[in-house]
């Protein structure tokens, strides 16, 4: 069926020259247009401005998303809903560009109309439980919103939102507006929000209680874990906003994301994991592959992708322009993986929490999107012994005064900006958040490109090897210094107002 065309066969047959006009505007727009198949559904663009669209066929198109929806088994699903939400997404963004119009009329009741089916979560939602237009109410939430930061937080992770709010405002006088997404009074009652609001001496911060917008019948968040990131980041009022995990910490302001070529080119901007475990998780792989059965340019310059290493991103920091209708259908497809159903049988069983879903959800959307340079660096610190470890290694260039091979280890990740700096790392303030909830201690060095050497539990050090081992400048050192000076403060407010357990 074909959903948007050029309508030039019978109907000018007895008009020859329309018709050889148009049979030569098409030929010569075919070197220019992109054409996309989007399961069901042609569009032919030139620019961003259709050439033909036949809403019959759209109608239709809405009609058979409706009738026949999404079904378990989900693991065989992925490619289907990405394709739907392709497009979805098209008709989108046709309709933002056509203007008041009948067929921006009919192009957004179609498009309420696959979502409905498509996206389930999407309906009912608590603030407006009756509407027709649940996409629409949504967008509108975020319509000239702006940037933001979104950070979620419950009761288990509120103290190390504590340090980052501190951290971003105190130190890196970060003046961004920032939300705090948390599911419902269970997961952070009013005394925590309270206690957490107060350390923002900005007062430029809100809460954000995403089951006033999700109806958590198909989510259960709060037994979800890390499944409410893709829900808060959608529920946000920005409209470009940086999602951050509350034990991240940043060397830069995090405005800068915004800065970052990649996002500025596609929307969409991701940060790697570490280079792990090669060959080691066939299912994985030959699922994915059956799934993204057109790999994009982006997904081919994966080294998961094309030499089966373990795992793609750490989502500790996901940027994102829902203004972007391509990037936010695939938004859309990565909070679809979150829902209940889906992640217990297939994304947090094959994959771990949330991580594989953002890339998924944008490559399979046919959204843009693009990672860092470097995959996971680390920040830590220059033992003067080598570490055990259990794994074969090759020795590479890259040694220490001595002579023996450089290395760098922590229990963190380490991610660097477009252009090679460091940017911001995983794990919390702490050294090692699950050995010694006490313990804060200053990085000294940091690595890029080298080869990781895993430790065997999380209690154990990992280690990077191989590569150049690179000092912490001053101007690094005096940020995380003050920025352990606030957390120290933070966890002493936090205490005093009892939202947090005591030391010790």
């Amino acid at each position: 069926m074909l959903v948007g065309h050029v309508r030039w066969a019978t109907h000018y047959a007895c008009r020859p020259r329309i018709a050889a006009a148009l049979i030569a505007i098409v030929l010569c727009l075919s070197f220019n247009a992109t054409i996309r198949d989007l399961a069901d559904d042609v569009l032919f663009y030139d620019g961003r401005v259709p050439i033909g669209i036949d809403i019959d066929n759209v109608t239709a198109t809405a009609k058979h998303f409706a009738k026949t929806t999404v079904q378990p088994p989900y693991k065989d699903q992925f490619w289907l809903v990405g394709q739907r939400s392709r497009t979805l997404a098209h008709w989108l963004h046709v309709a933002d560009q056509a203007g008041p119009s009948r067929t921006r009329r009919h192009l957004l009741l179609a498009s309420e109309r696959a979502a409905a089916a498509l996206f389930p979560f999407l309906k009912s939602s608590p603030s407006r439980p009756r509407s027709s237009t649940p996409l629409a109410d949504l967008r509108s939430r975020f319509r000239g919103g702006g940037r933001g930061i979104v950070i979620p937080v419950g009761y288990g992770n509120l103290r190390y939102a504590g340090h980052l709010v501190v951290a971003l405002r105190e130190v890196l006088e970060c003046q961004l507006p920032i939300e705090i997404a948390y599911a419902g009074d269970i997961d952070l009652d009013e005394e925590r929000r309270n206690a957490l609001a107060a350390l923002d001496a900005t007062g430029n911060i809100k809460f954000l209680n995403v089951l006033s917008v999700f109806a958590d019948d198909t989510l259960s968040l709060l037994a979800g874990g890390w499944a409410i990131k893709p829900f808060g980041l959608l529920a946000s009022r920005f409209e470009q906003a940086i999602l951050v995990d509350a034990d991240a910490v940043f060397l830069q302001p995090p405005q800068v994301l915004f800065e970052q070529r990649p996002f500025a080119t596609t929307g969409a901007y991701l940060f790697h994991d570490r280079l792990l475990w090669q060959h080691a998780f066939a299912e994985r792989h030959e699922w994915s592959r059956e799934q993204i059965r057109e790999p994009s340019a982006a997904l081919n310059q994966s080294l998961v992708w094309t030499d089966d290493y373990a795992e793609e991103c750490d989502s500790g920091v996901v940027v994102a322009d829902k203004a972007r209708t391509e990037v936010l259908g695939g938004l859309l497809h990565a909070a679809w993986q979150n829902t209940r159903d889906v992640r217990d049988e297939v994304s947090y069983k094959l994959t771990y929490g949330d991580k594989e879903t953002w890339w998924l959800g944008l490559e399979l959307a046919g959204s843009t999107y693009e990672f860092e340079k470097h995959y996971g660096s680390m920040i830590g610190w220059r033992p003067k012994t080598k570490p055990p470890t259990n794994e074969t290694v090759q020795s590479v260039k890259g040694k220490d005064e001595d002579g023996d091979e450089a290395r760098v280890c922590s229990f963190v990740i380490a991610h660097a900006d477009d252009e090679d700096r460091l940017l911001w790392y995983n794990g919390s303030l702490l050294k090692n958040k699950l050995a010694d909830p006490e313990a804060y201690d200053v990085p000294t060095d940091w690595m890029l490109d080298g080869r990781w050497e895993k430790g065997a539990t999380k209690q154990n050090m990992s280690c990077m090897a191989g590569a150049q081992a690179t000092p912490l400048d001053d101007g690094q050192l005096a940020i995380l210094r003050r920025s352990i000076d606030g957390a120290r403060r933070a966890d002493d407010a936090l205490r005093q107002k009892g939202v947090i357990p005591k030391a010790g």
